[in-house]
């Protein structure tokens, strides 16, 4: 199941541990981008997609 916000498209998730997991992400615009996350912090989550996406994009722009 693909689950999209628009911004970028959930492509794999993979449990680390009890509390955590790794999503790879496809951005729209180009690039693929990793984000660990932790089940109880939504807002470490957030702080952690939102620049790497914009480094993904900032790094297609160069290509």
């Amino acid at each position: 199941m693909k689950i999209s916000n628009g911004i970028c498209e959930v492509q794999n998730k993979e449990l680390i541990n009890n509390t955590a997991m790794m999503t790879s992400y496809k951005v729209k615009g180009g690039g693929i981008v990793n984000v660990k996350s932790t089940f109880n912090n939504q807002r470490s989550f957030r702080n952690a997609i939102y620049p790497a996406i914009i480094s993904a994009l900032k790094s297609k722009e160069k290509a």
